[in-house]
């Protein structure tokens, strides 16, 4: 496995009355190739790729700010999804990546609001994300009965949706952030030479309460649930999952320590069904 990727962007930034704006170009040239010395087969990308970038701002009186923009973003596979080599989670489900995978693109189009209250914020953001390209986890029956993971690319998907933030100073000591998405996701793309496409409507929720006793003592909770979803072979269900840490500042910031519990009420409890040709699969 061999990757080289060169860059090179350009930004301009620059205010007009109450209007900012930026502008940016990003190009990139990905040289990737995998051999495989078994087989002799080669998986090679020799492309050239670019991504622009658009930001403008509206400010109002009174710390009041509409926002719009656009971006296109690439997201590559990783080792393991590109890894040809079968591994076995147990010996019903081999998983084997796929040197073939192609990078996934995306469209991003935001318009939000925003408005700040000293140290605090509140903000509205609608958006519309396409993504190309899409990277999914796939399962197929084997004639050994076991049931092969691998990853495809997937045609496309859309998300279309909504999402509040705030970011609350409240006093000296407590400070409240968390966020409520709601969004209408589509796919499309084709699994075994059959259609799957299908949408659902997600949400997500995050809270993040942080409590400072003093200069060097801080206390942080953490809740986080994600909501249930189709995906390309079933549905996938929501889960929540709950953190604590405690930290500790020495020296004048120089030194910290903490003590972290992840998953406090062991609720983070995954669950989904895959259905394909030949085999119905209940994962929990």
């Amino acid at each position: 496995f061999n990757r080289n990727i060169h860059s090179i962007y350009a930004i301009y930034a620059n205010t007009w009355r109450s209007f900012g704006y930026q502008l940016g170009l990003r190009g990139e040239y990905t040289n990737r190739n995998i051999e495989s010395l078994i087989t002799s087969e080669s998986y090679a990308i020799n492309r050239f790729d670019y991504f622009p970038t658009l930001h403008v701002s509206k400010q109002f009186k009174h710390d009041f700010q509409l926002l719009a923009s656009y971006s296109r973003r690439i997201d590559r596979p990783g080792g393991r999804e590109l890894d040809p080599f079968v591994n076995y989670n147990d010996p019903y489900n081999p998983r084997q990546g796929n040197p073939a995978l192609e990078p996934e693109y995306i469209d991003s189009y935001e318009l939000g609001t925003q408005k700040r209250f000293g140290q605090s914020f509140l903000s509205l953001e609608t958006y519309y994300r396409i993504n190309k390209n899409k990277i999914t986890r796939i399962k197929t029956l084997q004639e050994d009965g076991t049931i092969l993971h691998t990853y495809q690319n997937l045609n496309k998907d859309y998300s279309l949706g909504v999402e509040f933030m705030a970011n609350l100073s409240l006093t000296k000591w407590f400070l409240l952030n968390g966020s409520v998405n709601v969004f209408n996701y589509r796919f499309e793309g084709d699994v075994d030479n059959e259609n799957v496409s299908n949408s659902s409507t997600n949400f997500d929720v995050r809270l993040n309460a942080t409590f400072k006793f003093n200069k060097n003592w801080r206390i942080q909770f953490t809740e986080f649930y994600r909501g249930a979803t189709v995906t390309a072979q079933g549905e996938r269900e929501g889960y929540f999952t709950s953190n604590l840490a405690v930290r500790k500042d020495f020296f004048d910031n120089r030194f910290n320590a903490t003590l972290s519990i992840r998953d406090i009420f062991q609720s983070a409890v995954r669950e989904s069904v895959t259905y394909g040709n030949g085999f119905y699969s209940h994962d929990y």
